[in-house]
C-alpha cells in the first residue's frame, strides 16, 4: 500500500510547509528534517521526492504516474536514499563521495535528483566536511535532505546552507489511528501500544512484535 502526504498524521505544520514549495515550483538545494525518531521524516523526506517528480497537474503525489509507482516501490532511479551500513554506525565520508558523484550526473528521467541522509547527525567529521563542499557549491538539479533527530550535532555551516523543517511527537491518539488503520493492529493492543511510544509510532511499532508483549507480561 501506498502511503502519501494526506495518511501523514501529526505534521501539518511540515506538511504544510512542503506543499507550499512544491505548489510554487521554489525547491531548495537542500533540508534538514530534524526532530524525535519514528515520527515520520524519512516518511515525509520519501514523499516530497516522490511529490517533486510526480507528473500529475494537481494535488501532488498522485501515487498513479509511473514516476510514483516507481518511487512506492524503491526502483525511481533519481530518489536515492543514503543510510548507516550498520546499526549504531554512521554515514561514511565513501557514502557521501559516491553521492557526490552521483550528484555530478544528470537526472536520469526526473527534473531533479533527490538524495535522502538518514541519521544525518551522526556523520563524522571528515563526511560531513566532504558533503559541506557540496553544498556551497550545489548542482542545479539535485536536491539534498538530511534527516535527523537532534539539529545542534549537525555542523552551523551545513545547518545554515539548508532549510529546516521541524517535526514533533504525535499525540495518543494519532499514534493509535496510525497503528489501527494502516498496520491492522487490534484497538486494545494500539491503545496501550500509542501510550508507551511516546508519541513516535515507529517506536510503537517496535514494541508491536509479540516477544516485547511477552516479557511485559513476565515482568507484570
Amino acid at each position: 500500500m501506498s502511503v502519501s502526504f494526506g495518511d501523514i498524521r501529526g505534521q501539518d505544520r511540515a506538511l504544510s510547509f512542503l506543499r507550499g514549495v512544491l505548489a510554487g515550483g521554489r525547491i531548495s538545494h537542500a533540508y534538514i528534517f530534524h526532530g524525535p525518531v519514528g515520527v515520520g521524516k524519512m516518511l515525509t523526506a520519501m514523499n516530497f521526492a516522490k511529490a517533486a517528480n510526480c507528473l500529475a497537474e494537481g494535488a501532488r503525489p498522485c501515487d498513479a504516474c509511473v514516476p510514483c509507482r516507481k518511487a512506492d516501490s524503491s526502483n525511481h532511479p533519481d530518489i536515492s536514499l543514503i543510510k548507516p551500513g550498520k546499526e549504531g554506525g554512521s554515514v561514511t565520508v565513501d557514502d557521501i563521495r559516491a553521492l557526490i558523484k552521483d550528484a555530478s550526473l544528470k537526472p536520469y528521467e526526473a527534473q531533479k535528483k533527490f538524495y535522502i541522509i538518514d541519521e544525518a547527525d551522526g556523520m563524522k567529521e571528515e563526511a560531513a566536511n566532504a558533503f559541506l563542499k557540496t553544498l556551497e557549491e550545489p548542482p542545479s538539479d539535485s536536491v539534498f535532505i538530511l534527516v535527523a533527530e537532534n539539529l545542534r550535532r549537525l555542523p552551523a555551516t551545513i545547518v545554515s546552507r539548508s532549510q529546516t523543517v521541524k517535526f514533533f511527537a504525535l499525540r495518543t491518539d494519532e499514534v493509535r489511528e496510525i497503528l489501527i488503520k494502516y498496520h491492522g493492529i487490534e484497538p486494545a493492543r494500539a491503545h496501550l501500544l500509542s501510550v508507551l511510544s511516546s508519541g513516535r509510532p515507529g517506536d510503537a511499532l517496535k514494541y508491536a512484535d509479540e516477544e516485547f508483549f511477552a516479557k511485559r507480561e513476565k515482568v507484570i
